[in-house]
């Protein structure tokens, strides 16, 4: 019984994760030959507050990111 366990950061609509879910479903059918019913596929959605690269989370990095395309938007005059 193949599982994939995949997480990823909150936020993304139920449909988006559902699709993803019967995609990953077809590959692991498609490339090992396994019964569709046997495929297992678990998503965890995980806060960016809780999540670390490089001792920095997810939701850090968004605002980083923010603050420099605000900062940008402002020396354009955008």
């Amino acid at each position: 019984m193949p599982i994939a366990d995949i997480r990823i950061a909150t936020g993304r609509p139920r449909e988006m994760i559902e699709a993803m879910a019967r995609a990953v479903t077809r590959t692991i059918v498609e490339t090992l030959g396994a019964p569709v019913e046997s495929v297992r596929v678990v998503v965890t959605e995980v806060e960016p507050h809780s999540w670390f690269a490089g001792g920095v989370s997810l939701a850090e990095r968004a605002e980083a990111l923010a603050a420099r395309q605000a900062a940008g938007s402002a020396e354009t005059g955008s």
